[in-house]
């Protein structure tokens, strides 16, 4: 920052008296507000030359006005960063922080569309909401060990960004926190995460590799919604809900297996999984919910998953105060039941093992499946739906 200076004289000793700088060299008098404008003016801010900023001077009504057209800068200082400090600054390219900042504040870089690199330091331990939503040049960033709560929406739309490595001591993935980040390829989710929120890399659409650690004890709806380019998921053994639209247009995944502790596949949770052609299914009781597999063409065979689970029969956890948005199947779904449309369109689809414990198939949960030929169903089933009437190829039920 630019010292300040006397603007008659050109001293630098000023002392403040009565709500006024003055002078000690030629007694002139300065008001607050031109010192602050004085503080705030650089001839580097409209060159690429980087600028020194304190967080003091970010909390400036005329820092927006004065360093709007600034190409970099080192930001020092001890707290957050404050709310929309640097919003829609269009042409910051870089980033520094300094060691002292704790907290990025809200919406702090949303829309630097020209941002490419940021440093965080180590002493940095939350990203706030909305961050640094819609910075379409940011391809890579670098979150230090002391990160652990990054708020949602914080990278969401960064259409640049290739890579993430969460660090070891995240939790929770949050709402949206990387939704639509269309040039993300790959992403390294810490062992000590158990959470993954709404929408959370929803339109991520070049996402190939994704491992979900054992942690994990819940995925919220929506959650890998249009991963395109998703090939294979493992599902960890905690979950027991696999929510609405969790995986819908993963066009490109072949196979899923179903955990053990599954009781319930959300509605839409597979639809549009174009290149689905196996799905292994806990041999337990379980419910399948409307459209769950709708339109998945390729299809061929449900099956029952002979995994050992034996080492998680008896574990038990507490759901913890989580606050995204997530619906508890069974308030609204009778147990044990394959639902209306469950797999509807699947055209492929040849051979049907239903689980033990299901006890209801309802009307039309094979609609459209052309192909069906075979059913295999449990003595715990009690009440079954028109099944012959769309699957034209059904031999034994």
């Amino acid at each position: 920052m630019k010292k300040l200076v006397c603007d008659v004289c050109g001293s630098d000793s000023l002392t403040k008296i009565d709500g006024m700088l003055v002078c000690k060299a030629c007694g002139a008098k300065h008001t607050i507000e031109e010192a602050k404008k004085q503080a705030l003016s650089s001839k580097s801010a409209k060159t690429s030359e980087p600028i020194l900023v304190d967080i003091s001077a970010l909390m400036s009504p005329d820092f927006k006005n004065d360093y709007a057209e600034i190409k970099s800068v080192i930001i020092k200082g001890e707290g957050a960063i404050p709310d929309e400090a640097f919003k829609d600054f269009k042409k910051l390219k870089s980033v520094t922080i300094q060691p002292g900042i704790t907290v990025i504040g809200n919406s702090a870089f949303f829309g630097c569309k020209s941002l490419q690199s940021v440093v965080i330091p180590n002493t940095v331990t939350t990203i706030s909401a909305y961050a640094f939503r819609r910075c379409f040049s940011l391809e890579s960033i670098e979150l230090p060990k002391s990160v652990r709560l990054i708020e949602r929406s914080a990278f969401r739309q960064c259409k640049s960004l290739k890579e993430i490595t969460f660090p070891k001591r995240i939790t929770k993935i949050k709402q949206s926190s990387f939704m639509d980040c269309i040039s993300l390829e790959k992403v390294t989710i810490p062992g000590m995460a158990k959470y993954i929120g709404v929408c959370a890399f929803s339109g991520c659409s070049s996402l190939k590799e994704i491992s979900l650690p054992d942690s994990i004890k819940k995925i919220s709806k929506n959650a890998f919604d249009g991963c395109k380019s998703l090939e294979s998921i493992n599902i960890p053994r905690l979950i027991d809900i696999i929510p609405p639209d969790a995986f819908h247009e993963c066009e490109s995944l072949k196979t899923i297996s179903i955990p053990e502790n599954v009781t319930y596949i959300g509605s839409g949770s597979f639809s549009g999984c174009l290149s689905l052609e196996t799905v292994s299914l806990p041999d337990k009781s379980i419910s399948i919910g409307d459209y769950a597999f709708l339109n998945c063409r390729a299809l061929k065979e449900v099956g029952i998953s002979h995994d050992d689970y034996s080492d998680f029969a008896s574990l038990s956890y507490e759901l913890e105060d989580y606050d995204d948005e997530y619906v508890e199947a069974k308030d609204y779904y009778s147990p044990s039941t394959i639902y209306t449309y469950a797999f509807c369109d699947c055209s492929n689809l040849k051979t049907v093992t239903v689980p033990s414990g299901v006890t209801a198939i309802k009307d039309d949960a094979f609609f459209g499946c052309s192909s069906l030929e075979e059913i295999t169903i449990p003595k715990t089933l009690k009440s079954i739906g028109n099944l012959k009437r769309y699957c034209r190829k059904l031999i034994k039920q």
